[in-house]
């Protein structure tokens, strides 16, 4: 009997704790998908007929922006995918103050994709919540009022049922709902738009800086941004750099 529990006792104490490891393991990152990308650029939303944020003739020229010459439609045929060829991008320094038209802490509040007005490409609108305004170039940002800003890519549902997208050039910047950024931003006066040149994940508390792909660039914290360690600290030396 004591050599059968002998047997059986450590047996057990392995499959509990075997079952306590997955209970605790971390669970996957629901909003980016198996390549690391933002998930929305993939979860089709229906076509916008009712409530756009834009005036017809504002959304024209957004549309008009993101045509892709020599592309066949997305909703004619069998095609449903493009991707436009890569840009040229070069390194954007961690704090860009003086490149951009508007510096702001912000979370991302939601998404909607459109069609460019030739059907070949997707581009998304993403709407932003400032919670603190850094610089405000012309004053064009006002706290907890939303502002827009416009991305390669997404996926859209059209009313054919038939689901089309586009996945983001090099150098996009692809934000995530519901997280918190510091952003470094250039305006579109034509079409009252925001382009993101640089930013910082803020969501955890922790400063970390992004590159054009949205990956962690925590290991190459040099000069300015080398002892910042807080979200404090961050803002402290953007304030520092505006004044």
């Amino acid at each position: 009997m004591n050599k059968l529990c002998r047997i059986i006792m450590p047996t057990f104490l392995l499959a509990t704790l075997a079952t306590i490891s997955i209970a605790q393991a971390p669970s996957p990152n629901k909003d980016l998908d198996a390549s690391g990308r933002p998930t929305w650029l993939k979860q089709a939303k229906p076509e916008l007929t009712t409530n756009d944020r834009a005036p017809a003739d504002l959304r024209r020229a957004r549309a008009d922006a993101y045509n892709l010459p020599q592309a066949r439609a997305l909703d004619s045929g069998p095609n449903n995918f493009n991707m436009p060829g890569f840009g040229n991008y070069s390194k954007m320094p961690s704090l860009p103050v003086s490149w951009s038209d508007a510096v702001i802490v912000a979370t991302v509040i939601n998404n909607q994709p459109f069609l460019s007005t030739d059907h070949a490409r997707v581009y998304s609108e993403l709407y932003v919540r400032p919670t603190e305004i850094l610089k405000n170039r012309d004053n064009q940002i006002h706290p907890l009022t939303d502002i827009t800003i416009v991305q390669e890519g997404g996926a859209l549902t059209l009313p054919s049922g038939k689901v089309v997208s586009s996945i983001p050039m090099t150098g996009s910047k692809p934000l995530r709902i519901n997280r918190t950024y510091l952003l470094f931003l250039k305006y579109n006066p034509s079409l009252e738009v925001y382009k993101v040149i640089h930013y910082w994940d803020l969501t955890s508390g922790i400063p970390v800086e992004l590159d054009r792909e949205g990956h962690p660039l925590t290991n190459q914290k040099v000069g300015e941004v080398s002892n910042i360690d807080t979200n404090a600290q961050l803002l402290e030396t953007v304030k520092s750099k505006v004044r």
